[in-house]
């Protein structure tokens, strides 16, 4: 698990949505200790692990976005000279 993410406003968000329907499902489990390891735990984890594709995926997008303007500025100064 990654920290950082405690302090991305938009993950905390979407882990007390979460999080408030995990509470809701603890009816179904017959004590706290199972409710957290069968579900609370794996949830977290899938919660994380898709965070962190997410970063991926954003900062794949940005790097690509930054090439394609340095070689856009690189071709408009040949252009220019």
């Amino acid at each position: 698990m990654n920290l950082t993410y405690s302090e991305d406003q938009h993950f905390l968000h979407t882990f007390k949505q979460h999080w408030e329907q995990w509470r809701n499902a603890a009816y179904y489990y017959p004590s706290n200790v199972m409710w957290r390891c069968r579900l609370v735990k794996r949830r977290i984890c899938l919660l994380f692990s898709c965070a962190s594709i997410e970063c991926c995926r954003e900062r794949e997008v940005m790097e690509h976005f930054y090439y394609s303007a340095m070689y856009d500025v690189k071709d408009t100064g040949k252009h220019n000279e």
